[in-house]
């Protein structure tokens, strides 16, 4: 694994790739900066173990008068202080389900410690798609704006090498470049989760933090299945 400045570096040089890939990706119009996105804290995202990161499909900001997406130039983990990160559904469950997997503890609906969000400062976070976008994603959108991505999210969990993966509604798009379409996952809970595993990483196919499911079985079902590894 990287020390924290080489990882720091790695970050800063994947951050440049990503704004050039914005540039050349760009279609008529305005060109829209990217939103970042990484790890908050190199030296506790280090320390962390296991060592998490969160997949998603892509982020929003603003829009124009048109209703056209518009803004970028910052980074997504700009807000994962326990102010801000409270105040995006979003992150909720993720908060939930992070802290669950280091404290070793299943999700309490009745504890939300300003300070739990801390455990985002610890996570790699990326979304397929870096450009500012609706807030509800089209699949054949996304599996577009993969191939577009592709190279770079392949470099960006070869540098950050989590151990564990979660995949919020994303798994669909990487299984084929991560551990090939024909592999059959170790643990199924029909209609919740399919667990896979690979040298020694573990990949979690479940669903968006925003989904319909119920928000306990949602997050217990992500705990349950990381801190026995």
């Amino acid at each position: 694994m990287m020390t924290a400045e080489e990882l720091r570096q790695a970050q800063k040089d994947i951050q440049k790739e990503t704004f050039l890939c914005a540039e050349e990706c760009k279609k008529e119009g305005d060109f829209i900066e990217p939103i970042y996105d990484g790890v908050y804290d190199v030296e506790k995202y280090l320390a962390s173990s296991p060592r998490i990161m969160w997949i998603l499909k892509e982020p929003y900001d603003d829009f124009t008068s048109e209703g056209k997406p518009t803004g970028g130039g910052w980074a997504i983990y700009d807000c994962f202080t326990p102010e801000k990160a409270w105040k995006c559904k979003t992150w909720h469950r993720v908060i939930y389900a992070t802290y669950g997997i280091i404290n070793h503890c299943k999700y309490d609906k009745n504890k939300r410690d300003l300070n739990m969000a801390e455990v985002l400062q610890q996570i790699a976070y990326i979304n397929i798609s870096k450009i500012p976008a609706f807030s509800q994603s089209i699949d054949r959108d996304i599996q577009s704006k993969y191939r577009i991505w592709r190279l770079l999210l392949i470099k960006q969990i070869s540098t950050y090498n989590p151990q564990i993966l979660i995949f919020g509604n994303t798994f669909k798009y990487f299984k084929s470049d991560l551990i090939g379409n024909n592999t059959e996952p170790q643990k199924r809970i029909d209609g919740v989760i399919d667990i896979y595993k690979k040298e020694e990483k573990l990949f979690l196919d479940a669903y968006h933090p925003q989904s319909r499911l119920n928000e306990e079985l949602y997050v217990n079902s992500i705990i349950e299945n990381c801190i026995n590894i």
